[in-house]
């Protein structure tokens, strides 16, 4: 216990004390809002929107499943937190239109804990018009 406290301290990525779990909900949420009006993100777009297109092509009912693996965050206390965390998407790699997109990334974002006490991804206000810009970054996963 005293080393995760010293890592955390350290400035290093840690698990939260409150579970990765706390922190899903926003992810979901960002990705979904990403999905439908695009706002900074559109390497996730891809990796969102394939789930359905792999699913289509394979004949199956439902989008391929889609998972959070892997969320580490710096200062475990507080009201706003820096994490990092993979997105993986069963089933592979997905042609989607002229891009393949990969089955898993690499992501990080800046989350807010909200009035309602529940973690949300950051946004920034848009730039002159337009939507938010969310503060999730996503690039493929190596290896």
């Amino acid at each position: 216990m005293i080393a995760l406290l010293a890592l955390a301290l350290s400035g290093a990525f840690v698990p939260p004390p409150e579970g990765g779990e706390a922190f899903y909900g926003g992810i979901w949420n960002d990705l979904g809002s990403n999905a439908l009006i695009g706002h900074g993100n559109v390497v996730a777009v891809d990796w969102y929107w394939a789930a359905d297109r792999a699913a289509e092509e394979a004949g199956e009912q439902g989008p391929r499943m889609m998972h959070i693996a892997d969320l580490a965050c710096r200062k475990p206390g507080g009201k706003q937190r820096q994490c990092r965390f993979t997105l993986v998407r069963d089933g592979g790699p997905v042609r989607l239109g002229a891009t393949m997109v990969a089955d898993r990334l690499a992501c990080s974002a800046r989350f807010e804990r909200g009035v309602d006490d529940n973690w949300y991804v950051v946004r920034k206000p848009p730039q002159g018009y337009g939507h938010t810009i969310t503060t999730m970054r996503c690039r493929v996963a190596k290896g």
